[in-house]
């Protein structure tokens, strides 16, 4: 039963059509050297049936790197069909009806180190999986089983610049804090520094990141941090750079602090945070982050 069940999910890969619509919106068109980049993918069923789609994260894109002089594939589109099974568990996935959208946010720096080199890089094709939801009683599942390629209309193009002004200077301390590989005993003075002087800087929450994910660690007698003065710094990340396409690393690590000898898997007080920053932070990085990975903050609220 098994081996039919895959053969089965195997040809639907190359016979189902996709009827989805991908939008895929950058922050700004240009950014610094090193600046972290973020885009919006807008994902819309334009069928006539339920799609179910994997979780963003798994979205894989064709992207180019270009300067006046060359233009190099950076990534491939990667069939991922072969391992099926690995699928089966539809954990994270999303139901979509004729015409509705979902939003997710990505941090494509995170995923495929862009944004290092000057010039432009350049996306215009995602390789995504969804389907009509198939339920498939052994497993008791519903999953996703079509995976192909969407062109992405128009395409997306960043340009990456040298740091002006006062960037420059907030740079030059970042490429130390990267050029040590991020080591928490030698960048933390670094970090502090940056912070202080440039706190508005795209630059900023990635050291602020650094910082608060090394000061307090479970178990460890070198914690520079209580768990409360820790919480107390995410939460202040949090507030100040809502918009900063690392936001979701930053929220997920302040969750796990919350979770810290608490039995729910939210908090008290990581359910009332969470809540009022989406609530005072509409369409940004951080509402888009928060419904996707606590939906049930507004599920409640729904009557779902």
């Amino acid at each position: 039963m098994r081996i039919l069940t895959l053969l089965l999910l195997y040809t639907f890969l190359f016979s189902s059509p996709l009827q989805l619509k991908v939008e895929l919106l950058p922050q700004k068109e240009v950014y610094f050297q090193g600046e972290p980049i973020g885009v919006k993918l807008i994902l819309k069923n334009i069928s006539s049936r339920n799609l179910v789609c994997t979780p963003v994260a798994l979205a894989n894109f064709e992207i180019y790197y270009h300067t006046a002089e060359k233009k190099i594939k950076l990534t491939k589109l990667i069939q991922s069909y072969p391992n099926v099974i690995r699928w089966l568990k539809g954990i994270g996935c999303d139901t979509l009806m004729p015409g509705d959208s979902i939003i997710r946010y990505k941090n494509l720096t995170l995923y495929y180190g862009i944004g290092e080199l000057t010039g432009v890089y350049e996306i215009s094709k995602i390789n995504y999986r969804a389907s009509e939801p198939q339920f498939l009683p052994e497993h008791e599942i519903t999953v996703p089983y079509w995976v192909g390629e969407v062109a992405i209309v128009p395409k997306l193009a960043v340009k990456i610049t040298e740091p002006t002004g006062m960037e420059r200077n907030a740079y030059s301390i970042y490429k130390r804090i990267k050029e040590a590989q991020f080591d928490p005993k030698v960048v933390f003075p670094w970090c502090l520094q940056l912070l202080e002087k440039f706190p508005r800087s795209p630059y900023a929450p990635i050291v602020g990141l650094c910082y608060f994910s090394n000061t307090y660690r479970f178990n460890n007698e070198l914690n520079l941090l209580t768990i409360d003065e820790a919480i107390n710094f995410g939460e202040n990340l949090v507030r100040r750079y809502p918009n900063s396409p690392i936001i979701s690393e930053i929220i997920l690590k302040l969750n796990s602090l919350y979770s810290i000898n608490n039995t729910e898997p939210l908090s008290t007080r990581g359910r009332s945070f969470f809540h009022t920053i989406a609530d005072n932070n509409p369409n940004t990085v951080a509402e888009i982050c928060i419904q996707t990975c606590f939906p049930e903050l507004f599920n409640v609220e729904k009557g779902k």
